[in-house]
């Protein structure tokens, strides 16, 4: 199928469908059909690229109304109708979306908290953005249909299921080696100012420009190497020591990991705290999704273990390399019912 993009014509008022100069056909106006999404998108270009031209031509912007794009083989439609057609796609995957996600809770046990999820889920619209309790964040609900699937779990929700663990540690734990857990938000990574940057991550409570034996911070960090992808970090002040792990051991990854650690979180550390960077060998990612699930789950895993270590032992070897894919997706349950919970209550 062709088409080509319309361009705006000389305005009349008289005037009421818009025709391009390369034909004389009218606009349709009784569309009862939606195109395929990629030839709606190929649609949007167009009539973005004739807005931009037009915009160059006469130095204001025309209206949607006024472009029209021209499909050789089927008809005339107005720019706001391919726009319509845009939402309808998007519209559907959403609802197609949550359909999927309603389905995987109802295959978990049956609890109360699962009772409310399902009652909770049908009442929220697909388009809204949800406030974190723990952490001030915004996490979009179409960012939480996405532990129902096979996809890459955002920066809210890693974030905000990062904070429920250390929360939840630090409610139940007043003694021992470790008594504090932080969550760094990822979004520091987007700073490029150092100062802005330090100030985001040190916080009012100068997590890391002081130093106490008793504190941990955990720090998700997504990489752009060949993919995107979720790794992470854990400040030990205890051991001195700055943990890094990435769920494909790869060296690549790691050393990303390590360079972002070097240049953006240990100038900000206490200059008397010399810590050293070490990388951790826990479970192995086999999958393309279920990164952000694995850097969670080590964050758990770590404080749980090294609380109950000596600050000499080492904790190189955490975990075995493998679990199971039950393990995983009972993993991400527990995930997006914490993170869903703090959300919507």
């Amino acid at each position: 199928m062709q088409f080509a993009p319309g361009v705006m014509m000389p305005s009349s008022n008289d005037r009421k469908d818009m025709v391009t100069p390369v034909t004389t056909k009218s606009v349709e106006t009784n569309i009862r059909y939606t195109l395929p999404e990629q030839l709606v998108l190929k649609a949007q270009t167009a009539g973005k690229n004739a807005i931009s031209r037009r915009q160059s031509e006469y130095g204001r912007t025309p209206p949607h109304e006024d472009i029209t794009v021209l499909y050789l083989d089927v008809g005339l439609f107005s720019l706001v109708d391919i726009d319509t057609m845009h939402e309808w796609h998007c519209l559907k995957k959403n609802i197609s979306a949550i359909h999927k996600l309603m389905k995987w809770i109802e295959t978990k046990p049956q609890t109360e908290t699962r009772c409310k999820i399902l009652k909770r889920v049908q009442k929220i619209n697909v388009y809204t953005s949800l406030k974190s309790k723990s952490g001030e964040t915004l996490v979009q609900f179409d960012d939480l249909t996405r532990f129902a699937g096979e996809m890459w779990l955002s920066d809210g929700c890693v974030f905000v299921a990062a904070l429920k663990v250390a929360d939840a540690w630090s409610r139940s734990q007043n003694s021992g080696r470790i008594t504090q857990v932080h969550v760094v938000d990822p979004v520091f990574l987007g700073f490029q100012d150092a100062a802005d940057r330090a100030r985001m991550l040190d916080t009012s409570e100068l997590l890391l420009s002081t130093v106490s034996q008793s504190r941990v911070i955990l720090i998700p960090v997504y990489i752009v190497v060949d993919i995107s992808h979720w790794c992470g970090a854990i400040v030990d002040f205890g051991c001195k020591t700055i943990w890094i792990y990435d769920p494909k051991h790869n060296e690549e990854y790691l050393n990303a990991v390590t360079t972002i650690m070097t240049k953006k979180i240990v100038p900000v550390i206490d200059q008397a705290c010399k810590l050293t960077i070490r990388r951790s060998s826990a479970w192995y990612q086999d999958d393309g999704h279920n990164c952000g699930g694995f850097i969670v789950k080590w964050f758990e895993t770590y404080i749980n273990v090294a609380h109950n270590t000596k600050v000499a032992e080492d904790l190189v070897q955490l975990t075995p390399d493998f679990t199971s894919a039950k393990d995983l997706d009972d993993c991400r349950y527990i995930m997006f019912k914490s993170v869903f919970m703090d959300v919507t209550s």
